[in-house]
């Protein structure tokens, strides 16, 4: 029974990147595992916990979703 679980920053995904993580996650699991069945899909979990912003830091400084969102800017 895989259970994957994925932290990020709190508000830093919608609604609909969430489901997109969820989906993903789940189906590469699938074919990791090599076996797409309802029972299978049944027992794959995939969870997401959000982290307070400033709760999560990088390089000694707390972030918010904002500084989240600048960082994925500045890197594209």
């Amino acid at each position: 029974m895989p259970i994957i679980e994925v932290k990020v920053i709190k508000n830093a995904f919608d609604t609909n990147q969430k489901r997109q993580i969820i989906s993903n996650l789940s189906n590469a699991m699938i074919d990791i595992i090599g076996v797409d069945t309802p029972a299978v899909r049944s027992v794959t979990s995939c969870l997401i916990v959000e982290i307070e912003e400033q709760h999560w830091g990088i390089g000694g400084r707390g972030l918010s979703a904002s500084d989240f969102h600048d960082l994925v800017m500045d890197r594209r």
